[in-house]
């Protein structure tokens, strides 16, 4: 392969020495460079029996994980897919995923619950029928347990990207979520809605950090009234039921980089991140401009802002 990802490595702490030894290791990807070299680890979590799950973008050309082989989705050569990989504690690889549409595919996060289920969260490319003679060829796939319906593009049908999915614990599909309306856009879908983090507890309740415009959501369960693109955490239960939303007092342009954490004793969530400002970037939480690079910002179990901490840079 040219592209080889490194997946995870775990070390073994000796109670003498305090040296760290090497375990093992494991990689895979793609044999083809997709955009930008961008093949990497984008999160990974371990659950109570020391599984871990690695959440990756990789090539869609020939994709190798642990020597397993792995079909790719996309069409638009080169671009990027999904993938998502599960290993015991001793580096024995369980089972693994390959999510795609046509062109470049996005995760941001991958999380646990106490009985092992995996759950993530991505933004997958919409099937659009009129760039090619072959419809299942730009067909959204979630691996070979859902395959997604495709449309024309001026067709206001079939465009939901953004997605929440669960497996079990051996890998096993268990349900979707794209919480998008069924009328949206194929431009609206990409430029109004974004997936940013996910935060699981240990009921497997999900917490789900997105981008929404104004409008109905989540199959009608949620009303976002707010003017604009506005920050909101969704909550699905461990069955896939939406049971409400919070909407986030912050407000940003240009890019931004951060992460959300959820205290899963009170319900409270944190946010760190920063902005470049150099950009044009630009950030207000809780009615406070943001006039530093850094921040910390926490919020209660309503979404109600409580507190700003910045840098002094």
């Amino acid at each position: 392969m040219k592209k080889i990802l490194l997946y995870t490595i775990l070390f073994l702490v000796t109670t003498t020495v305090h040296a760290q030894s090497w375990q093992w290791a494991k990689r895979g990807g793609s044999a083809a460079t997709p955009p930008n070299n961008n093949e990497k680890v984008v999160s990974m979590c371990v659950d109570p029996n020391g599984n871990v799950t690695v959440a990756s973008l990789v090539g869609s050309n020939n994709i190798n994980i642990d020597g397993n082989l792995k079909s790719g989705y996309s069409v638009s050569y080169p671009s990027t897919d999904i993938a998502i990989a599960s290993f015991s504690c001793d580096g024995s690889y369980r089972w693994s995923k390959t999510i795609g549409g046509f062109n470049d595919d996005n995760i941001q996060d991958v999380g646990t619950d106490a009985d092992g289920n995996v759950y993530a969260v991505g933004k997958i490319t919409i099937g659009i029928t009129d760039l090619g003679t072959t419809t299942t060829a730009y067909q959204a796939h979630f691996d070979t347990d859902t395959i997604l319906p495709a449309s024309l593009e001026s067709e206001n049908q079939y465009k939901k990207a953004l997605f929440l999915i669960k497996y079990d614990s051996i890998g096993t599909f268990k349900w979707l979520r794209m919480p998008q309306p069924d009328d949206v856009s194929s431009i609206g879908s990409y430029s109004q809605y974004a997936s940013k983090n996910l935060q699981v507890d240990a009921a497997g309740n999900s917490y789900w950090y997105v981008y929404l415009p104004t409008g109905i959501h989540a199959n009608g369960n949620y009303n976002v009234t707010s003017a604009g693109i506005t920050h909101h955490i969704l909550k699905y239960d461990t069955n896939g039921n939406f049971v409400n939303g919070h909407a986030i007092d912050i407000v940003t342009s240009g890019f931004n980089d951060f992460r959300l954490k959820r205290n899963h004793q009170n319900g409270n969530y944190y946010i760190a991140g920063g902005y470049d400002s150099y950009s044009s970037g630009s950030i207000t939480i809780g009615g406070q401009a943001v006039a530093n690079s850094k921040y910390l910002a926490a919020f209660d179990s309503t979404g109600a802002f409580l507190w700003l901490r910045t840098n002094n840079g």
